[in-house]
C-alpha cells in the first residue's frame, strides 16, 4: 500500500530502528570494554544447552559481536527498508521490522553485557557459571523493549487521531 510520505512515521521507523539500538549498544559497549580487563583469558565465548562453557576465546570478542550485530543489524533493516517509507509505503511489516530490529539489538547487547559480567574476577572461564539466566533475562528485555516500542507507537496514532476527531 503505498500513501502520501509522513515524516513523522520516518522519523519514528529512524528512532526506532537506529537511534535507540545506538544508544543500546553504545551502554553496553562502555560496561563490556571497561571490564574486559577483568576477564579471564581466555574468556567463555559459547555455552552449550546445558549453560556450562563450551568455547572459548579472546575477551575482545564481546564487544565486536555487540558492535557487529547490536548496531549491524538494525543498519540492514534500515537499509533494506527506510528507502521504502521514504516513497509513502506503509503497513504492518515495517512496524514489525522496526519493533524485530530494536527487540534483537536489546537481546544481543543485553546478552553480551551479561556474559561479561558474569566472567568478572575469575580465575578461569571454566568457572563460569549458567548462561541460562542470562539468556532468558534477555529475552524477555529483548521482547518488552521490541513490545513497548510498538504499544507507544499505538497509543501515539491512538491520540494524534483522536485528537483530531475532537478539533473537527
Amino acid at each position: 500500500m503505498v500513501t502520501t510520505t509522513s515524516p513523522r512515521v520516518v522519523r519514528s521507523f529512524v528512532i526506532t530502528v537506529l537511534v535507540l539500538p545506538l544508544l543500546a549498544s553504545a551502554t553496553a559497549l562502555l560496561f563490556q570494554v571497561s571490564w574486559l580487563g577483568e576477564l579471564p583469558d581466555p574468556a567463555a565465548v559459547h555455552w552449550g544447552a546445558g549453560g556450562q562453557p563450551d568455547g572459548f576465546g579472546a575477551a575482545w570478542t564481546f564487544p565486536a559481536v555487540t558492535a557487529g550485530l547490536g548496531l549491524g543489524l538494525p543498519l540492514l533493516v534500515a537499509m533494506t527498508t527506510l528507502p521504502m517509507l521514504r516513497r509513502g509505503a506503509r503497513g504492518g511489516t515495517f512496524r514489525f521490522m522496526g519493533a524485530f530490529a530494536l527487540g534483537m539489538s536489546v537481546f544481543i547487547v543485553t546478552l553480551n553485557t551479561w556474559s561479561v559480567a558474569l566472567q568478572r574476577g575469575l580465575a578461569s572461564s571454566t568457572d563460569a557459571p549458567s548462561i541460562l539466566p542470562g539468556m532468558l533475562a534477555a529475552f524477555g528485555i529483548g521482547a518488552v523493549t521490541g513490545t513497548a516500542d510498538r504499544a507507544a507507537a499505538l497509543l501515539t496514532g491512538l491520540a494524534v487521531r483522536a485528537s483530531s476527531r475532537k478539533a473537527g
